[in-house]
């Protein structure tokens, strides 16, 4: 039985490559965008916003990264539980279908509040989080912040795109950026040498938009007409992916596109960097700013520095539950 299991995911696996798959024409522009994004990655790198944290192979693969680390918000680990949880009526293909991977970073942090000395960080990567940020001048402040002078921001965010996240869904997505206006925030933040590229064509940003809706309505009805309409939904995800294959050709505007690849730097004169052995040692406590004293607590605040079960948690605002108490 395991055996015609792991022959069933391999198989689906395969189908993810190809215009069968819902997703495959803004999966291929994306992995494409990001490994070429994610090359200027160099030194001590911080992934803020880590969530399923799928690149990284990728990047700890590249020859000028030292170090990787992962931060992400207490909150997103139910928000994962629950994504799952939605998608079961796909059995074991959900981790496929929707690129599940259960979350386990580094720090469970507040990127609001990051929890690192200034100037100590070379590379800030964040990848589809900005929209889900209320506050993106503060957000991105903080990854001016720890970045040392002249360290590199790598990010995307979407444009046209459906609004996703939380439970219920799209309840912690806020913000759609243009070209102009994120070049407006990060230049009054300090960023310089702003680069910014179309995160795939129109016809990428169509098909995402066709097929997701599809899925969306489809997984609402009996899972027996769900399974009784995949062979139908396989071969019309094939034909919108191929008419938005084909307006990818007309051109890219980036007034039409499913989002942006952005990197920037950061433009800091006269400040010194931060470095040290092990990166454990440029934490600093979030509540009063002091360097922690790791491993053992903020020897200002005394307040401890925790590992649970499910991967370090410094200091983070909320527990896991969502009430608010110190954890």
């Amino acid at each position: 039985m395991q055996e015609i299991t792991n022959m069933v995911r391999t198989f689906t696996k395969a189908l993810t490559r190809t215009p069968l798959y819902p997703y495959w024409l803004i999966f291929e522009e994306a992995d494409r965008g990001n490994s070429k994004l994610l090359k200027s990655a160099h030194g001590l790198v911080l992934n803020i916003g880590s969530g399923a944290d799928d690149k990284r192979q990728e990047v700890e693969d590249n020859p000028k990264v030292r170090t990787y680390i992962t931060l992400d918000y207490p909150a997103w680990g139910k928000n994962f539980q629950q994504l799952r949880q939605n998608s079961e009526i796909f059995g074991n293909i959900s981790t496929i279908l929707y690129r599940h991977v259960t979350p386990n970073p580094n720090i469970w942090g507040d990127g609001y509040n990051v929890p690192f000395l200034n100037n100590c960080i070379d590379t800030v990567v964040s990848l589809g989080v900005l929209e889900h940020i209320a506050d993106p001048i503060k957000f991105l402040t903080e990854h001016y912040r720890v970045l040392k002078p002249h360290g590199v921001l790598l990010m995307t965010t979407p444009l046209l795109y459906q609004s996703h996240g939380g439970t219920p869904a799209g309840s912690d997505d806020y913000i759609r950026y243009t070209e102009y206006g994120l070049k407006h925030i990060l230049h009054e933040i300090g960023f310089s040498d702003i680069d910014i590229r179309p995160y795939g064509s129109f016809g990428t940003a169509l098909t995402q938009l066709i097929n997701s809706y599809i899925i969306k309505r489809t997984i609402e009805k009996p899972r027996i007409i769900v399974y009784m309409s995949m062979p139908i939904l396989a071969i019309l995800f094939f034909f919108v992916n191929l008419f938005g294959y084909c307006i990818n050709y007309t051109g890219s505007d980036p007034c039409y596109t499913a989002g942006f690849f952005v990197r920037a730097k950061a433009r800091k004169l006269g400040e010194k960097s931060m470095t040290a052995s092990n990166w454990e040692k440029l934490l600093r406590c979030p509540q009063c700013k002091s360097k922690l004293s790791y491993p053992t607590r903020c020897t200002v605040c005394d307040i401890p520095f925790i590992q649970p079960k499910y991967g370090r948690v410094y200091l983070a605002p909320t527990s896991y539950d969502g009430s608010k108490k110190n954890l």
